[in-house]
């Protein structure tokens, strides 16, 4: 905020040095590699990498480190408190956090529901609304979008969607804004129309 650019955190299971999680990782990587003049990027994420039993060496934990163009916070495994996350989002512009079925995704979307975070919130979806995807853990997961959209998790939040087709995977079983549905629509039409 001091310099003028406005201020991202990010919230997501692993980041660098993690490599485990593939996608995720190298996506929000190019992302602060592309855009990190532009934003100051702050990361919140797990001290080690998919299925580790020891934390990064050479890292401080539950404290910044500088890690290419972003700060990075990392907590040890169920680390991601609330009143860390609030603590976190009042210090920024905008929370992005990636997924929503996480320990570290639920109590964000908590926190936004009940007025702790008072800036916008995005929520990228990851695929995780497509039929395929819905079709894994089934169970589970529609326990969970039946709870979060009976507790309306799901309201008050931005949808980050890469195509017209998860815009409408995400409308189709999630209970949110008319407005921000709008919104994710434009979002994922004008990414459509960059990459071409």
């Amino acid at each position: 905020m001091t310099d003028g650019r406005r201020d991202i955190l990010i919230i997501m299971g692993r980041y660098l040095p993690g490599y485990k999680d593939g996608g995720p990782v190298r996506s929000i990587k190019n992302l602060t590699d592309f855009l990190g003049k532009e934003y100051n990027f702050r990361i919140l994420t797990c001290d080690r990498d998919h299925g580790d039993t020891e934390a990064y060496p050479n890292i401080k934990v539950n404290g910044w480190n500088r890690v290419g163009n972003a700060d990075v916070y990392y907590v040890p495994p169920k680390g991601f408190s609330q009143q860390l996350i609030v603590k976190l989002a009042g210090q920024v512009d905008l929370v992005y956090v990636c997924g929503c079925f996480n320990d570290y995704a639920i109590n964000t979307l908590i926190a936004n529901r009940v007025g702790k975070i008072k800036i916008p919130l995005v929520v990228a979806a990851m695929g995780l609304f497509s039929p395929g995807a819905l079709r894994i853990k089934s169970l589970k997961k529609n326990t969970f979008i039946n709870v979060f959209n009976m507790l309306g998790l799901f309201k008050n939040v931005y949808w980050s969607a890469t195509s017209e087709m998860e815009v409408s995977d995400i409308l189709n079983v999630v209970k949110t804004d008319r407005k921000k549905n709008n919104d994710c629509r434009r979002f994922a039409k004008s990414c459509a129309e960059n990459k071409n």
